[in-house]
């Protein structure tokens, strides 16, 4: 039998609206032909997360996130469907993760070590992991806090200066720049005194100058003669370096020890000049000696006669005996 208009664009109608729900489903990630196991996980915050959000392990899908729920305690109950052929050990975490700068959120299942799985309904363990937007703002944290110091000591500054150039310290910085002034002015009084005595001393200078080369030319002519005198002194001193000054202070010491040795022989009346030196008794004889030399040179000199006589008598003999 013929199908009435009606009938068909019903049909169509029909068709049109299951492919709508179906490809709106799809765009949702949702999978209206698989079903998946649903995991439950209890955030305080979820930054930026929303439902079909994906949920990767090392970049892969592996589900979407299905519900978020606010409990009463204001904490947040997330459902995870995720793909019965997965296998997740009951010790994995499900950590919010930033997608790109602009905000994109998902989760990332961080498999754990255990050996016992996780079963449809089971609730995991949530982490949330720090933002881009808020690591930048953590980083830039302490260099704020710099910039506030700053800040705040350059407003410290300026009323440092306001309260200097206000009143009598106003007053007081403007006599000392007017001191400032006036030193330098004497310093240019006193340059300028400096380059007239020297202008003046020029001649003087210049004469100095001139005694100066005179002096430098004078060496460079008698430079024969200083090299002369420069190869005697080396002569000299290698003279002095080959005389045997060892040997000569051997020899001296030699000498002062043998003359030590005489002094003490001396000194303990040993030999004919110790002896004259400590026996007084040979001093007496001595001096007693010349005591009766002196009475017979002064006996020959009162009476010469008389030994003139004897020298005759002695005389006579000799000249008989010959």
């Amino acid at each position: 039998m013929a199908v009435s208009t009606e009938a068909r664009v019903g049909a169509l109608a029909v068709v049109a609206i299951t492919a709508l729900v179906l490809g709106f489903d799809f765009l949702k990630g949702n999978n209206t032909f698989k079903k998946g196991r649903d995991f439950y996980v209890v955030y305080e915050r979820v930054p930026g997360l929303q439902e079909s959000d994906p949920i990767k392990v090392n970049d892969l899908l592996v589900g979407r996130v299905k519900e978020l729920n606010l409990r009463p305690d204001y904490s947040i109950v997330a459902r995870l469907n995720i793909s019965e052929s997965f296998d997740i050990p009951r010790d994995t975490r499900a950590k919010i993760s930033a997608v790109d700068f602009l905000g994109a959120k998902q989760v990332d299942l961080v498999i754990g070590k255990s050996t016992e799985l996780a079963q449809s309904g089971d609730t995991l363990r949530g982490t949330v992991e720090m933002g881009i937007q808020q690591a930048i703002r953590e980083e830039l944290q302490p260099i704020t806090a710099k910039v506030q110091e700053l800040m705040g000591s350059i407003d410290s500054s300026m009323t440092v200066v306001n309260a200097i150039f206000s009143g009598e310290t106003g007053d007081d910085v403007t006599n000392s720049v007017t001191s400032i002034a006036e030193a330098l002015q004497n310093f240019n009084s006193v340059s300028k005194r400096i380059d007239q005595m020297v202008a003046r001393q020029a001649t003087n200078v210049d004469t100095i100058f001139t005694n100066l080369a005179a002096f430098s030319s004078s060496l460079a002519k008698n430079d024969v003669k200083l090299s002369l005198i420069a190869e005697n002194m080396a002569t000299i001193t290698d003279s002095l370096a080959a005389v045997d000054f060892a040997g000569t202070v051997a020899n001296a010491r030699d000498a002062l020890k043998s003359l030590t040795e005489v002094v003490d022989a001396v000194n303990d009346g040993e030999g004919t000049l110790g002896k004259l030196i400590t026996e007084d008794g040979l001093y007496e004889d001595i001096d007693q000696t010349v005591e009766d030399l002196d009475r017979l040179v002064r006996d020959i000199e009162a009476n010469p006669s008389r030994y003139v006589t004897l020298l005759r008598i002695g005389g006579g003999k000799r000249d008989r005996k010959k």
